[in-house]
C-alpha cells in the first residue's frame, strides 16, 4: 500500500507532487531534481502554508471548497518525532444553501495520534496511542516522498531575478497519472471523475532547497460537459530546520482517548482501494423504512456488485433482489441497462456510473471527520458513535418523502479480520423530521440501514 494522507488530501498532495519530478523524461529536469531531492532530504523540520481550491458538482449543482493549512514536521527519523497538521475550509453551494466552515486538525507527538474536526457545531476529538512506525506507514515524513515516478513528457526550466529556479511539468502518461492517484487514496475518483494529467510547478532557491510549489489536476471529462471538477494547491515551505512545535489543538486533556485509532485510517484505505481496484467485487445490503401518521413503507435492496475497467473502459455488473424481485444492472459505453420485473434503458455518463458505485460502495457515508468514539466490541468488532451527519447524502431523499429535517443518529459497525483486513461495514442512520401540510405539522422518521461485505 502507498503511504498516503490523514487528513486532508490536498495536503499531503503536495509531497506527492515534489516526488513526481524526479522522473520526467528531460535530462536536465532530472539533473536539477537529483540535487533538490538531496538537499530537501537532508531537512530534520520544516512547515508549509497551503492554499486549496476544490469545485465539484452534487447532481448538477456546484460545490466550492477554499482550504487554508500549515502543517509542521519536526524531529524527522528521530525518537521525538513531532507531526501537526491544522486546515481552515470553506464549503459553499449556493443553489444547496451551504455556506459552512470547518477545522480539521491532526497531529502525532509523544506516540498518540490526534484527529480533531470541527463543522456545524460539532467538535469531534479523539485520540490514541500509536507507534512511530503504524504512524509512517500512512505518512512519508520526509520532506521528499521516495516514489518511483515515471512519464512526464513536457518541462519547462525558469530563472528568476531573485536567483530562484522554478521546474513546471506536465502531460504526464497514464500510468504516472494511475500511480499518483493511488498515493492519494483514489481521491481523485471519489466525484466520479479520472484525472488524466498533473501539472506540477516548484521553485528552488540556490542551494535547491524548495521555496513553493503549485499543482492542479486535469480530470478527464466528456466532450460538451461544462460542469468541470478542479483541484489547485499552492505550498510554500518556510522554516527549514527552525520548525516551532505547537501545543494548539491538541492537548490531551480535551481528548476522547480509544482503543485503536488506527482504524479511522484502515477504514478510509480500504474504501480507497476498492475506488481505485481494475477490479472489484462487493455485496450490500440497504433498507430505508419511513414512517409518519404510524405507518411505515419499507424499501429492501440485496445487490452483488461487480465492476472495473476493460480495455480502458469503466463497467459494472450488479444482480439485486429489490422487495423480493430479481434485477441485473449493467452499465457499458454510456448505458446503464436494467432488467427484471421492468426493464428499461437510459444513459449514462462514465462519470455517473463511477459515482453511483462508490456510492454503493460506501452506503454508509463514512467519513472520518464524523466519528466522535470507537469502543471495542470483541472479536474484532468496533462500534464507531458519530455525531455529525452527511446531510448532504440524503438531502434528495428527505425531499422526496417531503420531510423537514430536525435531527439525526449514525451507529457504524465495522468488522476486522484477523489479519486486520476490514471484511465488513454496517451503519443505521435515524432521521427525525416532520411533514407540514396546510399548517399542520406531523412527525416523520426516516432510517436507513446498510450492510457492505467486501471480499
Amino acid at each position: 500500500m502507498k503511504k498516503k494522507s490523514l487528513l486532508i488530501v490536498c495536503v499531503i498532495l503536495c509531497l506527492i507532487a515534489l516526488a513526481s519530478l524526479s522522473s520526467c523524461g528531460n535530462i536536465k529536469a532530472v539533473s536539477v531534481w537529483s540535487k533538490v531531492s538531496r538537499a530537501m532530504d537532508k531537512l530534520e523540520s520544516y512547515e508549509m502554508n497551503i492554499s486549496t481550491r476544490l469545485v465539484y458538482y452534487i447532481e448538477g449543482n456546484k460545490v466550492t471548497a477554499d482550504g487554508d493549512g500549515h502543517a509542521i514536521v519536526d524531529g524527522i527519523g528521530g525518537d521525538d518525532f513531532y507531526y501537526y497538521l491544522k486546515q481552515d475550509i470553506q464549503t459553499t453551494a449556493p443553489d444547496l444553501e451551504i455556506d459552512q466552515s470547518s477545522t480539521a486538525v491532526e497531529a502525532y507527538t509523544g506516540g498518540y495520534y490526534y484527529v480533531r474536526n470541527k463543522t456545524r457545531g460539532v467538535d469531534n476529538k479523539i485520540c490514541g496511542e500509536m507507534s512511530y512506525k503504524d504512524f509512517t506507514e500512512y505518512v512519508d515524513t520526509s520532506a521528499i516522498p521516495s516514489f518511483n515516478l515515471s512519464g512526464c513528457k513536457k518541462v519547462q526550466t525558469k530563472k528568476h531575478s531573485d536567483g530562484t529556479r522554478t521546474i513546471t511539468c506536465s502531460e504526464y502518461n497514464s500510468g504516472t497519472v494511475e500511480e499518483i492517484v493511488e498515493c492519494l487514496g483514489a481521491e481523485a475518483y471519489i466525484f466520479g471523475y479520472n484525472v488524466k494529467d498533473v501539472k506540477i510547478s516548484v521553485t528552488y532557491d540556490k542551494d535547491f532547497r524548495i521555496k513553493r510549489m503549485t499543482y492542479a489536476f486535469v480530470f478527464d471529462v466528456s466532450e460538451g460537459i461544462t460542469k468541470r471538477p478542479s483541484f489547485s494547491m499552492s505550498a510554500t515551505y518556510t522554516k527549514y530546520n527552525e520548525a516551532e512545535r505547537t501545543e494548539e489543538y491538541i492537548k490531551k486533556s480535551g481528548y476522547t482517548e480509544v482503543e485503536n485509532i488506527k482504524l479511522l485510517n484502515d477504514i478510509q484505505n480500504k474504501l480507497n482501494e476498492l475506488a481505485i481496484n481494475e477490479k472489484g467485487r462487493f455485496s450490500v445490503e440497504i433498507e430505508e423504512s419511513f414512517t409518519t401518521f404510524g405507518v411505515s413503507a419499507v424499501y429492501k435492496e440485496k445487490s452483488h456488485v461487480d465492476y472495473g475497467s476493460k480495455r480502458g473502459k469503466f463497467y459494472y455488473d450488479i444482480s439485486s433482489v429489490i422487495n423480493d424481485e430479481e434485477y441485473t444492472i449493467k452499465y457499458g459505453d454510456g448505458k446503464q441497462i436494467t432488467r427484471g420485473a421492468t426493464s428499461k434503458d437510459r444513459d449514462q455518463t462514465e462519470q455517473e456510473a463511477r459515482e453511483f458505485i462508490m456510492n454503493l460502495m460506501n452506503p454508509a457515508g463514512f467519513r472520518r471527520a464524523n466519528i466522535s468514539n470507537i469502543v471495542s466490541k470483541g472479536g474484532g468488532e468496533y462500534e464507531l458513535e458519530c455525531r455529525s451527519l452527511n446531510f448532504l447524502a440524503y438531502k434528495s431523499l428527505l425531499e422526496s418523502n417531503d420531510i423537514i429535517y430536525q435531527s439525526s443518529t449514525q451507529k457504524i459497525t465495522v468488522k476486522v479480520a484477523s489479519d486486520g483486513e476490514i471484511v465488513r461495514i454496517e451503519s443505521e442512520i435515524a432521521i427525525d423530521g416532520k411533514i407540514s401540510e396546510k399548517n399542520v405539522s406531523v412527525g416523520a422518521r426516516l432510517v436507513v440501514k446498510t450492510k457492505n461485505s467486501y471480499n
